[in-house]
């Protein structure tokens, strides 16, 4: 899904076209299904929407980067959620935020209040996030304290948190 020749990067793009929530449900209610068909509905088997979802202007302008919105990026999300859920499918589904899926800015930069708005009637979402910030840094402390913030939210809100990539020196 990712891969925009045009950017030479990863980006909101299907065959480097900008795609549609109807595009992404379509992809992700067969895949579940073949999924699903292929484990015999194995529940060790989740589904991880999208890598790092981000805006034009987060990509720092990157020239032939399509990028996607917050709100945009939830209603695709909310689309793959239910498309999922109606081909059968009760796996647990990671649902990243915006800015490159970066942990330390999730509960502020507008992810946590719309990842809440998402449904599922199988109650089985999670988010997923990457920590990049122990680059350069010499601080022992320096991942859990960039993934504070988005731990403490997803104890309030009884929240499944998987922190995919992580780097540190």
């Amino acid at each position: 899904w990712q891969y925009n020749a045009a950017s030479r990067d990863t980006d909101i793009v299907y065959k480097d076209a900008a795609f549609t929530s109807a595009d992404f449900a379509d992809f992700w209610g067969k895949f579940a299904t073949a999924v699903n068909g292929a484990t015999c509905n194995d529940q060790r088997v989740g589904f991880d929407l999208i890598n790092e979802p981000h805006t034009h202007e987060e990509s720092g302008g990157k020239a032939g980067d399509i990028g996607i919105s917050l709100a945009d990026w939830f209603t695709c999300a909310q689309a793959a959620i239910d498309a999922i859920r109606n081909a059968g499918a009760e796996n647990t589904i990671f649902v990243p935020g915006m800015a490159y899926t970066d942990a330390a800015l999730f509960t502020t930069n507008g992810s946590s209040l719309a990842w809440l708005n998402l449904t599922d009637p199988a109650q089985n979402l999670a988010v997923t996030a990457h920590c990049y910030t122990g680059v350069g840094s010499s601080n022992p402390t320096v991942l859990r304290d960039a993934c504070s913030a988005l731990v403490a939210w997803a104890r309030t809100n009884g929240t499944k948190v998987n922190v995919g990539e992580i780097a540190i020196d």
